[in-house]
């Protein structure tokens, strides 16, 4: 089953890139990177992406400190390196996510909290930026959004208003399953996933954790949009942050949609559609998209030496004063 769906993914990427082929002559990208500004410009997104490493390394810990654990800088850092590594060279974000989950489930940690920990950071990332897509939305139906690009951003605001009030609804899965389903909630298997899946629910435990949480979830996704900005410049795209803004979070969250190879293809057509309602031309849209998918290829390469030096362990934080520091068991 999975190599169908490798399949499909592949297939995906492929018929968007030659899409785009048709579309868009190759030897202006080719010159970009090969430039000295495209250089340059992907060397700064190399560093604001490895910067990111160390927002979602603190991050990861208030998620932790949220779940009655601990989560030491170094181990959140190295984690999130290792699945950036797995995410971009193993077809899509979920296996970088559950190789992480591996990671801190190996170092010690409960497995449960360790699939709840990675669960909640991933769904807060998704809700934030589903709402600051939906933010950036109204400015780019105003912008000139006609046909299916505008029927695509109105679907695309509907699908962001359902997964937030998804998330939020996610909260209350274990203790409904619990109390509506017994005996189904008896068995070990289904009370672990629906643990996980209703990690939400320990955002209540502290508002000004959870704020931190949400904040530098934001602030990482800017820090994104600031790589297409500096890409753009290089690129000589006169447009401002706001407006690279309002074109980038969209175009991540599609690039995020386990749907095709790592995002390749449907970031770089979702980019061009994106661009050209502010004239764009598509060559410059895709180069700036390219960049940034190189540019998080190369922020990933350490990934290699933290997953090769995982081989002997990360030793766990002793006498913890948040307690529970290896999350045998969760509060319900």
């Amino acid at each position: 089953m999975k190599f169908i769906v490798l399949a499909l993914k592949l297939a995906l990427s492929v018929a968007v890139v030659w899409l785009l082929l048709r579309r868009v002559d190759l030897a202006p990208i080719g010159h970009f990177l090969e430039s000295t500004r495209g250089e340059i410009a992907m060397t700064l997104c190399v560093a604001v992406l490895i910067a990111q490493a160390f927002l979602a390394a603190l991050r990861l810990r208030w998620i932790m400190r949220l779940m009655d654990a601990d989560c030491p800088i170094k181990l959140g850092f190295s984690t999130w390196m290792i699945g950036l590594l797995v995410s971009q060279t193993l077809v899509t974000f979920i296996a970088g996510d559950a190789t992480r989950i591996w990671q801190l489930a190996r170092t010690g940690y409960g497995k449960r909290l360790a699939g709840g920990a990675i669960f909640l950071e991933r769904a807060v990332g998704f809700a934030v930026l589903m709402a600051l897509v939906l933010i950036s939305t109204p400015f780019l139906l105003n912008h000139g959004a006609e046909g299916s690009l505008r029927v695509g951003l109105i679907v695309v605001a509907i699908l962001c208003a359902v997964g937030i009030l998804g998330f939020i609804a996610s909260a209350f899965i274990a203790p409904l399953t619990a109390r509506f389903l017994p005996r189904l909630h008896a068995r070990p298997v289904v009370a672990a996933i629906a643990d996980v899946t209703s990690a939400a629910r320990h955002l209540a435990r502290s508002w000004k954790l959870t704020a931190s949480v949400i904040a530098i979830s934001a602030v990482m996704h800017l820090a994104n949009v600031f790589c297409f900005y500096i890409l753009g410049v290089a690129a000589g795209a006169d447009l401002s942050f706001a407006v690279t803004a309002a074109v980038a979070l969209p175009v991540m969250l599609i690039a995020l949609m386990p749907i095709a190879l790592a995002g390749w293809g449907v970031r770089e057509g979702a980019a061009v559609a994106g661009y050209g309602l502010f004239g764009l031309l598509p060559e410059t849209s895709v180069a700036i998209s390219v960049g940034f998918g190189v540019a998080l290829l190369i922020a990933g390469l350490p990934g290699g030496f933290y997953l090769w030096a995982s081989k002997s362990g990360e030793p766990l934080p002793q006498n913890s004063p948040e307690g529970n520091p290896k999350g045998e068991s969760l509060p319900a």
